[in-house]
């Protein structure tokens, strides 16, 4: 049951109608009544970092905090790049004393994007090892 309120701003708004548009009993209204309260929205502090790609700040239904990727954490891919540079160290030490120095560098590069004509590009995909080690799924990274 309506309210004496919205019965009472109801029939005011009837009367304002036209005739023609009021006429059979129903009623037809050709604007929408809109009411936006200013203490209704906050805004949502997002920090800097996170505006490339889903994060859990962005994208909370999809990735949980301490994840990087869905369902892939911070520390998964900490271990992943920890266990490269492990393999190269003990690559290093199996070529001998002049390749095993302390200084090692792995550089990988992401994949750049790509376009079938001028304007339209390819759908992006990262290159894998990049991808599996980082998470990042940015284009011309390193």
């Amino acid at each position: 049951m309506l309210s004496p309120v919205s019965s009472s701003l109801r029939t005011a708004a009837v009367q304002l109608l036209p005739r023609q548009i009021r006429a059979g009993g129903s009623t037809w209204c050709p604007c929408r009544c809109i009411s936006v309260k200013p203490g209704d929205v906050k805004p949502k502090t997002v920090p800097c970092r996170y505006l490339g790609q889903p994060s859990p700040f962005t994208h909370p239904h999809l990735i949980k905090h301490g994840e990087v990727t869905p369902g892939i954490t911070q520390t998964e891919y900490e271990l992943r790049r920890h266990k490269l540079a492990s393999l190269i160290e003990a690559q290093s030490e199996k070529m001998g004393p002049s390749a095993s120095s302390i200084n090692h560098v792995a550089i990988v590069l992401s994949h750049p994007t790509s376009y079938m004509t001028n304007d339209i590009p390819y759908p992006f995909h990262q290159n894998q090892d990049f991808l599996y080690l980082s998470g990042f799924l940015e284009p011309d990274s390193a």
